[in-house]
């Protein structure tokens, strides 16, 4: 039993140059697998466009009329939101709207209007149970719904990417349908799918509203309403046609613009890595245990003999041991061989 008794200090000097010897053996930081460049796509809230269609008008009061959703105007069953433009004609009071998912009645509001005031504002809607549901904080007034597409975890819909504003279109426009180019043009891709883009009705001739649709397509919608001289603007997310969409004027003639402010495309999600994991070797300093000044120099090797005929393979005379200490150091494939002080050392 008195041989296993050592003294802390003798452990320690015994232990710390193994130890840090070692770490040099191990010495790596662990970097993850790098990741792709393009962020991958999520799995849930992907868009899909859809025709622009009308799918609800009515008289809405201060009680909720709720509105099915899923199975109409090419809404799928699996959407779990839907994006539509709400319109409210002649109210008969100042207030605000309010377009919720069904059963639910926060207090927020989706557009305020005066008295007598028909105004449009686009909304994204979370479904539940496929409806949404629209009521009016004070009064009455009809109300118009026009859907333009809808979110879901299907992996073929597309997700949304912003870019950098910028003007598509700017120019006069009446009640023949002008076509836009929109796919291929400035940050948005030929890949395009649909397009966000804020739409502003200048100085028109006549009252009436402006229809933003895709290119071909010339259902009865409104994307906003306005009065005679009056400038206004909204919000309007289309599916592209032929990578178009076409504005045209319900009455009169006024100048449009066109400002982009994204687009949706489809994007698969990115595939990982298959790049194994990098290690970085780390240098790791050592001192000598404490108490000495430095570690003993190993003796010097003899000189090599002169080459000649007869010698084919100089190998060096075993080193001397000391008794002070001893050390060994190999580096095969990155691996570092040490031993205690004074024993001798494995053989791999």
């Amino acid at each position: 039993m008195a041989m296993l008794k050592l003294s802390l200090p003798r452990v320690t000097r015994l232990f710390v140059p193994v130890l840090a010897l070692a770490l040099v053996a191990v010495g790596v930081g662990w970097i993850g697998p790098v990741s792709s460049a393009s962020a991958a796509a999520p799995s849930s809230g992907r868009f899909t466009p859809v025709n622009t269609t009308r799918i609800f008008s009515g008289t809405v009061g201060t009680k909720p009329v709720v509105v099915p959703i899923t199975g109409h105007g090419g809404i799928s069953s699996a959407a779990t939101a839907v994006v539509v433009n709400v319109e409210i004609s002649t109210p008969t009071s100042t207030g605000y709207l309010r377009v919720t998912a069904a059963g639910s009645d926060p207090r927020v509001a989706t557009q305020e209007f005066t008295k007598g005031q028909t105004i449009s504002n686009l909304a994204t809607v979370k479904l539940s149970g496929g409806k949404i549901q629209a009521k009016l904080s004070a009064g009455s007034a009809k109300v118009f719904m026009d859907v333009s597409g809808y979110y879901s975890t299907s992996s073929s819909a597309s997700t949304y990417s912003p870019v950098t504003n910028f003007r598509l279109f700017g120019k006069k426009v009446g009640t023949t349908p002008v076509r836009v180019p929109i796919a291929g043009v400035g940050a948005v891709p030929s890949s395009a799918t649909a397009v966000a883009v804020n739409t502003e009705v200048s100085t028109p001739t006549a009252a009436g509203y402006v229809r933003v649709t895709p290119y071909g397509q010339n259902p009865t919608v409104a994307a906003q309403v306005f009065t005679k001289g009056r400038t206004i603007s909204n919000l309007v997310i289309s599916k592209l046609s032929g990578g178009a969409v076409q504005v045209k004027l319900s009455a009169g003639s006024a100048t449009v613009f066109m400002d982009v402010a994204g687009y949706y495309s489809p994007r698969r999600p990115a595939p990982s890595s298959s790049r194994s994991t990098r290690r970085v070797p780390t240098r790791v300093p050592c001192r000598p245990a404490r108490g000495r000044s430095a570690w003993p120099e190993p003796p010097a090797y003899p000189a090599p003999p002169p080459a000649s005929s007869s010698t084919r393979r100089w190998r060096p005379p075993p080193r001397p041991a000391t008794s002070e200490s001893r050390r060994e150091e190999q580096t095969r494939r990155s691996r570092l061989r040490s031993s205690p002080l004074a024993r001798p050392s494995p053989t791999w």
